[in-house]
């Protein structure tokens, strides 16, 4: 019989992919758990979703959309009373303004390749697809690279100075925040993406902007990008940096009949500046200080010049207020930015919401393993637009104290037994210290991984102690007498 040997580094690795496999299993079950029993307390028709949408007089109205029924849509206005339904055709086109936000980089000192590259055409030359290419860094930069579409010859390169044959050195890229290239945002009037990079149907209306045209925001600066002329100009200075860029889309592509010319909307600083298609400012809008900053604007452009925004405003810290839904605030906005009427509108969002105490207890049992947990409230409170004040961050992680609290202590228990488990079984000191926190670190799954990562041996008792020992080994794990040899039966074979 052998003494006993492990390698801890390989054994743990095992175990910790085991315990990645046990816990998404567990997490998927006890979240499809959870909704079923939702379910079944709140009834099971669920509620609509309901959005809103703006006809092209600036009405707003209310969309309701049944999930039991999806070809039953009712609509009513603001104030509750029935409307008639609202076709496409009668819809004004909604732009969005992208706000603060942090992109992928928070986390990750590079993003990943997908997230890095925006893909823009050229109408007039329909072959050719151009990739804006960013270096995933906060305070980076990028450069365009076009390809022939269907033989994949190189075109070249287009910098701050314009067109060239090679890569742009730094110092000719285009100065782009990474959470501006590393986000969704409307640059052009036909923007793509890496799964559909070929729309060569596009035809613009000769009052669409040309999805050769890429607005590219850079510090103050928008870029104006002509992938035809492959040029590059300063179509527009703001006094602040500039925030987020939202180019209208193609009439086409948005399913209207407006012959109307959209704004091209700059949000720099407090201010969201209507640009003309000749980039001449025709209005400013001041955005209200208590709105949320990282959350979206929607905006509509009425036939008449008049404005319907859409937007959501800081939610108030406080008891109660920790993780409500914070309606949406609509202003009517006249032709020269003032606001004329804002009002808030409750909507329901397709599905019922669990009250806090039930969310951080799905949350707990979902995540059984005090470092994932704790880690996925502390990035809920940091990256969730809604928990924004410092003073709502708090109210969230004060609300999660409960299940960290019992996942901590089911935990602690476990690494105990984890502790005596590798005791037994002859473990060294630093393997059952390794064991314990790596047990203690990630709960449940981690005991898991540890229970199923080896063999264990059968444990008989020790013929001088009594204590039942792990017979994988030469002596007692507890008192450390040799065990005897076994009694020979008479047709042993020795070689």
């Amino acid at each position: 019989m052998s003494s006993h040997k492990s390698s801890l580094p390989r054994h743990l690795l095992l175990a910790a992919l085991l315990a990645a496999g046990f816990g998404t299993l567990w997490a998927v079950l006890v979240g499809w758990l959870g909704i079923v029993i939702q379910e079944a307390r709140t009834g099971k028709t669920r509620p609509p979703r309901e959005t809103i949408v703006v006809t092209t007089d600036g009405t707003p109205v209310i969309q309701s959309v049944s999930f039991d029924d999806l070809s039953r849509t009712t609509y009513r206005d603001v104030n509750g009373r029935e409307h008639a339904p609202i076709t496409q055709n009668d819809q004004a086109i909604a732009m969005y303004l992208y706000g603060e936000r942090s992109g992928p980089h928070r986390l990750l000192s590079h993003a990943d390749w997908r997230t890095r590259i925006k893909i823009f055409m050229d109408e007039r030359e329909p072959a050719a697809v151009w990739y804006f290419v960013h270096d995933g860094n906060p305070q980076g930069s990028g450069y365009f690279v076009g390809y022939e579409h269907t033989s994949n010859r190189l075109i070249g390169y287009i910098g701050r100075s314009g067109f060239r044959a090679e890569r742009p050195p730094p110092g000719e890229r285009i100065s782009v925040r990474g959470n501006l290239a590393l986000n969704y945002e409307y640059w052009s009037s036909a923007t793509l993406t890496i799964y559909n990079a070929n729309a060569r149907g596009a035809r613009p209306d000769r009052w669409d902007v040309p999805p050769r045209l890429v607005h590219v925001p850079s510090g103050n600066s928008l870029r104006l990008v002509d992938l035809d002329a492959r040029t590059v100009t300063t179509a527009f200075e703001a006094p602040a940096p500039i925030v987020s860029v939202s180019v209208p889309t193609l009439s086409s592509y948005a399913g209207s009949k407006s012959t109307k010319e959209q704004p091209i909307l700059v949000w720099s600083g407090d201010k969201i500046y209507k640009l003309n298609h000749q980039y001449r400012v025709i209005g400013t809008f001041t955005v209200p200080a208590d709105v949320n900053r990282s959350t979206t604007v929607t905006w509509y452009e009425t036939e008449s010049g008049q404005s319907v925004v859409e937007y959501v405003r800081t939610p108030k810290a406080g008891p109660g207020r920790v993780g409500d839904v914070t309606p949406p605030t609509v202003s009517m906005i006249a032709a020269d930015g003032a606001i004329r009427q804002s009002f808030e509108v409750t909507l329901r969002s397709g599905a019922d919401r669990i009250n806090e105490e039930a969310t951080s207890r799905l949350l707990g049992f979902a995540l059984p393993a005090p470092a994932i947990l704790a880690g996925a409230v502390l990035t809920m409170a940091m990256e969730n637009p809604a928990f924004g004040p410092a003073t709502a961050r708090g109210g969230l992680l004060k609300q999660a104290l409960p299940a960290l609290a019992t996942v901590l202590v089911i935990s602690s228990i476990l690494a105990a037994v984890v502790w005596r488990q590798g005791r037994v079984f002859g473990f060294s000191q630093r393997e059952q210290i390794a064991w314990a926190v790596f047990v203690l670190l990630f709960g449940v799954p981690a005991f898991a991984g540890f229970l199923l990562h080896r063999r264990w041996p059968a444990r008989e008792p020790c013929p001088h102690c009594h204590v039942r020992s792990a017979r994988d080994r030469d002596a007692c794990t507890e008192c450390g007498t040799p065990f005897p040899e076994p009694t020979l039966k008479g047709t042993e074979i020795f070689a």
